[in-house]
């Protein structure tokens, strides 16, 4: 199956799941850029924007750097910074500044022929006016059909403590596909299904989200 196919078969699925009830859509557009400082040694550099509702109500924005280096050829450790604005409902009109400092740990293996990506993220955050805590995510990825420029794939990250609740309290599961653009660059257009827990009433809230994801090697 050739990219026209992939991205077809991509599209076609995302139409499907319009049958699932949202509360509300949302848009998000990543941006990676990430280089070699020496063989084993890579800086990433990435950008995230959010909008909800129409394009006039920005509501996310953050940076986020990375060095990471690979002690094994599937597998990488490392550390980062991420810096981010929000806008919280009680807070309309206020963009609020948070700050974490990361730990990172990849892994790529291969099962039963699939190859799967595992990621663990532990993190300190730092609120302005709300104090500090800690966080964590695990992220799991599986390529479901590879083509010849592209693949289809399944991935879920797992959130831990990321509302300051103590438990397990926000789930992301995407459905996209990669798409080789030159021999340094991809795109991935993705469906999300985002799961977060109320820290005031422990009930689960859905959000659909469409977004873009762009990654660079230089």
């Amino acid at each position: 199956m050739n990219k026209k196919k992939s991205i077809i078969l991509f599209l076609t699925i995302l139409c499907l799941t319009k049958q699932i009830q949202a509360i509300n859509w949302q848009v998000r557009n990543y941006h990676l850029i990430s280089f070699n400082i020496r063989k084993d040694i890579k800086f990433n550099t990435e950008q995230t924007f959010r909008i909800k509702q129409n394009p006039s109500k920005p509501y996310y924005v953050d940076t986020t750097q990375s060095i990471l280096f690979s002690y094994h050829k599937n597998c990488s450790v490392g550390l980062g910074m991420r810096n981010f604005f929000h806008i919280k409902p009680q807070y309309p009109k206020k963009w609020l500044h948070v700050i974490e400092l990361l730990f990172l740990l990849n892994q790529k293996t291969k099962i039963l022929g699939t190859n799967v990506y595992t990621e663990f993220e532990a993190s300190q955050r730092s609120l302005e006016k709300e104090g500090n805590w800690g966080c964590g995510a695990f992220r799991i990825k599986l390529d479901l059909l590879k083509f010849k420029n592209s693949t289809l794939y399944l991935m879920n990250k797992f959130f831990y403590n990321y509302h300051d609740t103590q438990r397990y309290d926000r789930n992301r599961f995407f459905l996209g596909t990669n798409i080789k653009l030159l021999s340094n660059s991809n795109i991935e257009p993705f469906l999300l299904l985002e799961s977060n827990k109320n820290i005031t009433t422990l009930k689960w809230a859905l959000t659909k989200i469409i977004g873009l994801r762009i990654t660079a090697n230089i």
